[in-house]
């Protein structure tokens, strides 16, 4: 059975680990640069962020980050899970959905005036514009990027 908690200082080694072993199926990563330690640090302590991980036995099997500010077009709040990885060993158990409904509940909790929560997925992915839409989410906003080089 897992259990999820909020990160702490004590546990970014072992998230960044995590990280680390999803995206090495993508392409042969580095140990983690400066700024993804920043970048991962910076959700602990933080009054605008959370990072949630899942554990089974002490040991991380997911997590997902989240941060809020206020909405620049709304009055109100707006949240986005910034990013979610369940290890392959331990996905579809049920606990990428039970971080999305830790990560609702925790934000409510916070954020009074909490109008939406936003999650950015590559729209050619559609596994995860699936699990998504299964938890409720909505396919709402186009974008566009200019990717600089």
């Amino acid at each position: 059975m897992f259990v999820i908690r909020e990160m702490t200082d004590a546990d970014l080694g072992n998230l960044l680990a995590l990280r680390k072993d999803w995206l090495s199926g993508e392409a042969e990563i580095p140990v983690p640069t400066e700024s993804e330690i920043r970048w991962f640090s910076a959700y602990c302590g933080n009054d605008r962020a959370c990072a949630l991980l899942a554990t089974v036995n002490d040991a991380p099997v997911g997590y997902c980050l989240v941060s809020w500010q206020g909405h620049p077009t709304m009055t109100g709040t707006l949240a986005e899970i910034d990013e979610i990885h369940v290890a392959q060993a331990w996905s579809r158990r049920g606990i990428g959905p039970e971080l999305v409904d830790r990560a609702r509940k925790m934000l409510e909790l916070k954020i009074d005036d909490l109008t939406a929560i936003r999650v950015r997925v590559d729209r050619q992915d559609e596994e995860a514009g699936a699990f998504w839409r299964a938890l409720g989410f909505e396919h709402y906003l186009l974008e566009y990027t200019d990717y600089l080089d």
